[in-house]
């Protein structure tokens, strides 16, 4: 009787066993079928489902094993519903701009706008193209009008930022051409008026500085370009290291300079 027992209890240990690799492996099944069905749930576009899905496993405590599997499978989930979430954000703001003629901002919101966000996206496609459209017909009319005021290098900065948004535009790109050969004439005629602007300020300069006398620090160059001009004589003495010399204009002026810096004046 007691071998009988002792078998029995070993068969219910057995059995016990058998039972717990068999809920072990029924419960990997289910869990890996669950995450497998959020996966494509994800690929179909069907992320609030998707999430339902794994906040239903995760409140099954028998999957408290698998908890990590499956919130990182939430977590992917997640992430396309908050890319979904600014997507929206972005059509919305984008259509408001687009109602209020901002193409500009129109457009830079409205591309934003993610193409698993169906509706939203066939939508902002048609307001892309229009808004493109009108960048390009404003960029134009902008254009001609400096053009008008022969203010070519505008006009072409128009040009460009029109085809910024329109790379294609045969008539951005006709006027881009029509407007190079203006620019550069333009930018020629302002260097040359720059360079006459610069010798003017010189022979300017230079003629104030004959007006003025001389003082401690100038070059000898600075000084035959003051009022005190050329000496009638000079001294020259050379040392090892040094060069120094005397400027006399006078019985009584006479200038000093050591290695060509105006050191001492003397009236």
């Amino acid at each position: 009787m007691k071998k009988h027992k002792g078998l029995i209890s070993i068969l219910i240990i057995l059995l016990i066993g058998v039972l717990a690799v068999y809920q072990t492996s029924l419960v990997e099944g289910q869990v890996k079928e669950g995450i497998e069905e959020v996966n494509q749930l994800v690929k179909s576009g069907d992320y609030q489902e998707a999430l339902e899905l794994c906040e239903s496993m995760l409140n099954k405590a028998a999957y408290k094993k698998h908890f990590s599997d499956i919130k990182e499978a939430k977590a992917v989930v997640d992430s396309k519903l908050r890319q979904l979430e600014n997507s929206n954000k972005h059509f919305e703001v984008g259509t408001k701009y687009f109602n209020t003629e901002s193409y500009k901002m129109a457009y830079d919101n409205l591309t934003q706008v993610l193409e698993e966000d169906t509706e939203n996206y066939n939508n902002a496609k048609v307001m892309i193209e229009k808004s493109r459209e009108q960048i390009a017909i404003d960029s134009i009319e902008k254009a001609k009008k400096k053009e008008l005021e022969q203010d070519y290098r505008i006009a072409l900065t128009f040009i460009n930022y029109g085809l910024t948004y329109n790379h294609d535009n045969e008539e951005l790109l006709s006027l881009k051409e029509y407007y190079k050969p203006f620019v550069e004439e333009q930018i020629d005629r302002e260097e040359v008026k720059a360079q006459i602007d610069r010798a003017q300020k010189e022979a300017d300069a230079i003629a104030l500085a004959k007006t003025k006398g001389v003082y401690i620090g100038m070059t000898m160059e600075q000084v035959l370009g003051s009022s005190w001009g050329e000496p009638k004589d000079r001294n020259v003495t050379i040392t090892e290291n040094h060069r120094y010399e005397q400027w006399v204009y006078s019985l009584s002026s006479y200038l000093y300079f050591t290695d060509g810096i105006l050191e001492t004046i003397q009236k």
